[in-house]
C-alpha cells in the first residue's frame, strides 16, 4: 500500500485528534458517571437524574464546540445548578474554590439534631 493510501485511511479514521487530552477524558468521565450504573459515582449523578445534553452524549465535537478548551490552572467542568444536568447553559469551567462553593447541601442527624451542611463541610462537623 502506498504512503498516500495509508495517509488517506488514517485521515478517514481520525476525527478531532483530542482523544489523548484531558478535556476528552473529562467528557468521557462526565458521560460515564451519568449513564453507567457500574460507575462508582453513578448514584450521585445518573442515579439521581443528572443527565447529559443528547448532543454532548453523542459527540465529543459538540461538547468541545460548546465548552471550548479548559483554562489553565486546575479548572474542571462545573454545573451551575447542581440539580440540573450537563447542558451548555448549565456548565462552565470552574476553579477549585468555585467548585467548593457550589456543592449540594445535605442533612446530617447528630444526637437527635438536624444539621444542614454543604458537602464540603463533612469533615468539620463534630
Amino acid at each position: 500500500m502506498s504512503d498516500e493510501a495509508k495517509d488517506a485511511i488514517g485521515s478517514a479514521n481520525r476525527t478531532h485528534g483530542k482523544s489523548a487530552t484531558s478535556i476528552y477524558r473529562t467528557w468521557q468521565a462526565m458521560k460515564n458517571r451519568c449513564t453507567d450504573p457500574r460507575n462508582q459515582a453513578f448514584p450521585m449523578y445518573g442515579g439521581r437524574g443528572i443527565d447529559v445534553d443528547p448532543r454532548w452524549l453523542a459527540s465529543f465535537e459538540a461538547f468541545y464546540a460548546d465548552m471550548g478548551d479548559r483554562p489553565d490552572g486546575g479548572y474542571s467542568i462545573d454545573r451551575i445548578d447542581n440539580d440540573k444536568g450537563y447542558y451548555p447553559e448549565n456548565c462552565r469551567w470552574a476553579d477549585d474554590s468555585t467548585q467548593n462553593r457550589n456543592r449540594r447541601s445535605f442533612t446530617i442527624v447528630r444526637r437527635g439534631k438536624q444539621i444542614n451542611a454543604p458537602s464540603a463541610s463533612v469533615g468539620k462537623l463534630t
